[in-house]
């Protein structure tokens, strides 16, 4: 998505429909590969925004208002690797405030593959948290539906165009007649009152699982209220020797350590959802309190 909504550019200062592209700065790998396939040939184009500071990016696209005629903003809506979400809104605000000052605009990408059907009230991920809207939201039905495959919702002007610009939208296979068929299920079980009800079981399970990890003395990376819990081990040797430990109990947890991650910041990312029963979740915490013995 991002490298078809982005054009090739000019070494020269400004050139007519130049574009800077600026991406928080803990984007998944993905989103960092999206930039790069879409060519951008002045290094300035391309540009990057301290983590959730919203001031820094109000900086930055204060900074490109007068080599670009648009900018797009790009970030993640659940970051992967903490649990953490962009606040949509603030973002909001922080685009519009610049509308103007660009020739031809600023565009808010959100990625939200691990948000939606996991996150949210209703399950309806960042968007919903926070209040805010994208101009592009792109999404999967491989995570929290269940299923696979993936998709972006934005103004019909938009989709036309990735339809026409696409190349890894046009030149791949479609889904498969079943996995659609499993997917929109999916979509259609979250919006009934069954699906509701996993979406609360899952937030219950989250904090539960919380709870009994604070209580054995366990930290985490960041409060998160997403189903992804990253326990800070900030050892990697510690961190891959636990995670062995665990799986020998029965238990497949992630263990993230540097360079994936800051030196200090090794993690284990544990994902609690609406399956588990609190039966299930004290299991997991007992078997992490003897596995760190």
């Amino acid at each position: 998505t991002i490298s078809s909504l982005l054009s090739p550019q000019s070494k020269d200062s400004k050139v007519e429909g130049s574009v800077v592209v600026i991406s928080d700065a803990l984007n998944h790998r993905s989103i960092i590969d999206g930039v790069r396939v879409a060519s951008l040939k002045n290094p300035e184009s391309k540009q990057i925004y301290q983590h959730m500071d919203y001031e820094d990016l109000d900086r930055v696209l204060d900074e490109n208002s007068k080599k670009f005629d648009r900018a797009v903003v790009i970030t993640d809506g659940v970051f992967s690797m903490i649990g953490e979400y962009a606040d949509v809104k603030a973002l909001r605000r922080v685009v519009d405030k610049y509308q103007s000052k660009y020739t031809l605009g600023v565009m808010l990408i959100v990625d939200d593959s691990h948000g939606v059907a996991a996150f949210g009230k209703t399950g309806r991920g960042c968007e919903e948290v926070s209040n805010g809207k994208s101009d592009v939201l792109v999404g999967t039905f491989g995570k929290g539906f269940g299923a696979d495959g993936g998709y972006v919702v934005a103004d019909k002007v938009v989709i036309d165009y990735l339809r026409e610009a696409g190349a890894t939208y046009i030149y791949s296979n479609s889904f498969a007649p079943g996995t659609a068929g499993a997917a929109l299920e999916s979509v259609r079980l979250v919006n009934s009152d069954k699906g509701q009800k996993l979406v609360q079981k899952s937030r219950e399970n989250i904090e539960y699982f919380k709870t009994g990890a604070l209580k054995a003395g366990f930290k985490f990376v960041c409060d998160s209220q997403h189903p992804i819990q990253a326990l800070l081990i900030a050892d990697p040797v510690k961190c891959g020797n636990l995670t062995a430990e665990l799986f020998k109990k029965g238990f497949l947890v992630t263990n993230i350590s540097y360079p994936i991650v800051p030196k200090g910041m090794d993690e284990i990312r544990v994902q609690i959802s609406a399956a588990h029963t609190k039966e299930d979740i004290d299991e997991f915490v007992n078997a992490l309190i003897s596995s760190w013995k």
